[in-house]
């Protein structure tokens, strides 16, 4: 039976390349030749550094102090090391913001998943909105979501933004 190889298709058009008589054969390596093999990928060093035992004691300190339980996150901690900083101090700030019932698990989703504290994540309309402000004398200081008049007063931004749109 004859055997038709599609080689293309244009708007419900078919271009028919060939017809083959004989079914195709899977095709074969010489004898004498072997397969790629890929090139093993060289491993990275867990650590940046070798940690002293001072450098542990001092991270399951702290660790502890966030009632973080630092036995499940040991293994998390090597192969995460460079989310570890960003994952404390999320942790540090959800405790402090009162929505966090699980710091273990948080610290080892934010690690994991390089999540970092909120607060360190400010927009880019409101920074703009934050130094036009300043350069206005509206606001004198900005943090945590809040901003600070001259006369010292702690307002909402998005308040703030409201009662002063950016003008040019």
């Amino acid at each position: 039976m004859p055997r038709v190889i599609v080689t293309s298709r244009i708007e419900g058009a078919i271009a028919i390349s060939s017809v083959l008589q004989e079914p195709v054969s899977k095709p074969q390596l010489p004898k004498d030749i072997s397969p790629p093999v890929p090139s093993p990928v060289k491993s990275q060093p867990v650590f940046p550094k070798k940690l002293s035992e001072e450098e542990i004691q001092k991270l399951e300190d702290e660790l502890k102090r966030l009632k973080i339980n630092p036995e499940p996150c040991m293994n998390v901690i090597q192969k995460y090391w460079g989310n570890v900083q960003g994952a404390i101090a999320r942790v540090k700030e959800a405790i402090q913001q009162g929505w966090c019932s699980n710091p273990t698990g948080l610290f080892i989703n934010s690690c994991k998943k390089g999540i970092k504290p909120q607060k360190s994540q400010v927009s880019n309309d409101v920074s703009e909105w934050f130094n036009w402000a300043r350069k206005q004398r509206i606001v004198i200081a900005m943090t945590d979501g809040w901003a600070y008049k001259p006369e010292g007063e702690a307002v909402k931004i998005d308040e703030m933004m409201t009662l002063y749109p950016m003008t040019e």
